[in-house]
């Protein structure tokens, strides 16, 4: 099963109601449209469409060796985000300091010897010493450790003996309730056995005890709180994607479980279908399935219990890999922002919908650098809109994509700003055009009723073609306040006056 990406609302009911409100002046349809063959002012024709974007590209920051992947933490102590950048080819890790005001200091990096294949990396306080560490997976299966001095430097580099084979994936959390990052590791089944989901439970000062409950063997893991009891729970997926539901004291017991027939590379906990009271959400799970080439979803429906997985999205996501949920735009739901691996590399960006149970409707990509490796979502520049940070292996340097404001919400034919559609928006619009000039107008995608990226006599036509039955709706934004679907050089301006919150 599908889930498809449009919806039957209910326009035409909507418009037939706002129609009943119109005021129908004394003034002649006829005269109007006499006037409207006098002639086009020229200062408000737009120029040719140019796309909004999420993230727009602003600098890189060139990094030792090919990255393979980065991670953020305060590594000095200084109240700043540092940023660390492994290779998995050179052996060597790089340390960007954080600046005051965002961003890193570039020309006063620290460069590092780390494992040889460093396939992912992870910041926690290993030791219990209140300075950040690194965890680094290695395409070996191994598990290194570099410890943190809390002044900006990373040594003692030594792998985490384990005992219990390859290991392929991990994840972090505190699962017992005593203040101390847990990991559940997944093992690739081999000679000296292995194949199994595995928890190591930490007892403080880099000390660690192997749990003897067993958990599936699975291709993806995620540590989170389903049921919104406080407690974080696991998710395991492989042959079958399976939830366990924690008591406190890292005891589980299975709540759900869906046999799959396909592979699972990423999973994510979140309310994607807005189905939750406000502040009670119902969490549900996102699966990255087929190699990056599709989404599955299972729905929640409350107390760690999912419907079973949907399909979908097929067409818009390819060889994508580091997935993230997050608000971008601040309504509709999270939105789902990825990169690409494709020959023609890109940022992925799925609009959060939620409703209808439709979870993302619309899809953006963002071009970049070729062979992406990993994917951050920060507000770099602190300007209060997040911006996302991409590692190239092929140009051997971190992107950086500043975030975007969302374009302000109007009601399309609104010309007079009163939050009603009438002949009054009409005339207003006319005297616009033929006083050659738009004083006090801060939203001139209003006017622009027919969406062709010009504020022109057939703006007029449309919507009185419109007040008059003649047709049946405009283009959104429409019959209430929304941003505009389309891309166009016309410009749009929060203000004080506008209907719109």
């Amino acid at each position: 099963m599908n889930i498809e990406l449009t919806r039957n609302g209910n326009t035409m009911s909507l418009a037939t109601s706002l129609r009943r409100r119109v005021h129908i002046y004394s003034i002649s349809l006829l005269g109007i449209l006499a006037i409207l063959f006098c002639g086009i002012p020229s200062n408000l024709r737009a120029q040719s469409p140019q796309d909004y974007e999420y993230f727009a590209y602003e600098y890189s920051i060139p990094v030792v060796g090919i990255p393979s992947d980065m991670e953020l933490g305060d590594f000095n102590l200084d109240g700043l985000l540092d940023m660390v950048v492994t290779s998995s080819v050179s052996g060597e890790l790089e340390l960007f300091l954080g600046n005051l005001g965002g961003g890193f200091q570039l020309d006063d990096t620290e460069i590092f010897d780390c494992p040889l294949g460093a396939s992912e990396a992870s910041s926690l306080d290993f030791d219990g010493d209140g300075n950040l560490d690194l965890i680094i997976l290695t395409s070996a299966g191994i598990l290194h450790v570099m410890l943190g001095d809390g002044e900006g430097n990373l040594q003692n580099n030594f792998s985490l003996p384990l005992g219990i084979g390859f290991v392929t994936s991990i994840e972090f959390g505190d699962l017992n309730g005593d203040d101390q990052l847990d990991i559940a590791i997944s093992t690739l089944s081999g000679i000296s056995g292995g194949g199994d989901t595995r928890l190591l439970l930490s007892v403080g000062n880099g000390d660690y005890s192997l749990s003897a409950q067993l958990f599936p063997s699975a291709s993806a893991l995620a540590v989170e709180d389903v049921n919104g009891d406080g407690d974080l729970d696991l998710i395991t997926a492989g042959a079958q994607l399976a939830v366990h539901l924690n008591d406190g004291s890292a005891s589980f017991v299975v709540s759900h479980a869906s046999d799959l027939s396909y592979d699972v590379d990423g999973l994510m906990v979140g309310d994607v279908f807005l189905d939750g009271n406000t502040g009670n959400a119902v969490q549900d799970i996102l699966c990255l399935t087929g190699g990056g080439e599709g989404l599955a979803f299972l729905q929640g429906v409350g107390g760690g219990s999912f419907s079973e997985p949907v399909e979908g999205y097929e067409d818009q996501l390819s060889n994508a890999v580091d997935l993230t949920l997050v608000e971008l735009d601040g309504q509709d739901g999270p939105e789902l922002v990825y990169i690409s691996q494709d020959s023609a590399s890109h940022i992925g960006v799925l609009t959060g919908h939620g409703s209808d149970g439709i979870p993302f409707e619309g899809f953006q990509e963002i071009p970049i650098s070729q062979d992406p490796q990993c994917l951050k979502v920060l507000d770099i520049n602190q300007d209060g809109i997040l911006d996302a940070i991409v590692a190239s292996s092929a140009a051997n340097v971190i992107e950086v994509y500043l975030g975007q404001p969302a374009p302000p919400d109007f009601a399309r034919g609104d010309a007079n700003w009163d939050s009603q559609l009438n002949i009054a928006d009409a005339i207003e619009l006319l005297g616009i055009l033929f006083q050659q000039s738009s004083p006090g107008i801060s939203c001139m995608d209003v006017l622009d009723c027919n969406d062709d990226g010009s504020i022109d006599l057939s703006d007029p036509i449309s919507l009185l073609t419109y007040l008059f039955g003649q047709s049946s709706l405009l283009p959104e934004p429409f019959l209430g306040c929304g941003s505009d679907p389309t891309s166009d050089t016309l410009e749009c301006q929060p203000s004080l006056n506008s209907p719109c919150p």
